[in-house]
């Protein structure tokens, strides 16, 4: 087995109604940052379950760009296109809100975002 390290992020919160917090929570965590991508899928965006907290994150002052048609196991041209979106948006901070190909997407998109590294050369096997 080859050692390895796993890291995650540092605070998960679990809360009744949170969403309705998230742009205030955000504004504490990023207090001078102003563009957020938000990212997810078609179903959440048309369902009205992020209304809560699109409104709570306008309350707060964020621009929100808001990519809402990551499909399940999506294939590098979305990731790619979805990047670009963002990149054009000037986005500042990332956020993913759904199942985990929403999450995998918004964790993509945050580190392409800045890196000069290609997605080709960041994943697989031994990289």
């Amino acid at each position: 087995m080859n050692p390895f390290r796993f890291q995650t992020v540092p605070t998960v919160i679990v809360e009744l109604g949170a969403a309705r917090r998230l742009g205030a929570l955000l504004r504490e965590a990023f207090p001078q940052a102003q563009r957020l991508c938000v990212v997810t899928d078609g179903f959440l965006s048309k369902s009205g379950l992020l209304t809560p907290a699109l409104d709570d994150l306008g309350k707060h002052g964020w621009q929100v760009t808001l990519i809402d048609d990551v499909i399940a196991d999506p294939p590098e041209h979305i990731v790619l296109e979805a990047t670009e979106r963002a990149r054009q948006a000037d986005a500042e901070v990332v956020l993913g809100l759904g199942g985990g190909s929403s999450m995998d997407v918004a964790k993509l998109i945050a580190v392409l975002l800045p890196a000069a590294q290609s997605l080709k050369d960041m994943y697989g096997v031994k990289k």
